[in-house]
């Protein structure tokens, strides 16, 4: 899977940015990152890395701009953004570039169908002991139906 670099303001004023490449990885979207001074882009962060999970992601947008363009994700928990300084509630935007729209929206749609991926596989597994749980009480009610009549019948 391809890396996509992002870029976004940061602070009141704009007087930092974040700069970054996000990856999708078997179970988590990757988001390498460092804080960067506005004005002269020297003040650089160490980088940190942050995993989102899969199940966490909620919903995924990709937007086309003239200049730049927009991942849109929406998390099921605040908590999943809490180490990303610029999150707002369960929501985070990456700004990209034009150049690598391609790689944003390839990035986008492989993050929604893996999520979706999980969500089934979830819903699936609800379904199974759902069943499981239906099947047990008229297992039991089966056994005592062939008792009484087995008990009719040696009468």
């Amino acid at each position: 899977m391809n890396s996509v670099p992002f870029r976004m303001r940061y602070l009141p004023g704009n007087l930092a940015r974040v700069e970054g490449v996000a990856r999708l990885e078997y179970n988590a979207l990757v988001l390498e990152f460092s804080v960067v001074d506005a004005l002269f882009g020297v003040l650089r962060s160490r980088p940190k890395e942050v995993r989102i999970g899969l199940a966490d992601v909620e919903s995924v947008e990709f937007r086309r701009g003239w200049f730049v363009d927009k991942l849109r994700i929406v998390t099921r928990r605040v908590s999943a953004l809490e180490a990303l300084p610029w999150a707002r509630g369960p929501e985070i935007k990456l700004k990209c570039r034009g150049r690598h729209r391609l790689a944003a929206e390839e990035l986008a749609a492989s993050l929604r169908l893996q999520a979706t991926e999980r969500h089934l596989e979830a819903l699936r597994g609800a379904a199974q002991q759902a069943d499981e749980a239906d099947e047990a009480p008229l297992e039991l009610e089966r056994g005592l139906v062939v008792d009484r009549t087995s008990d009719r019948s040696s009468s």
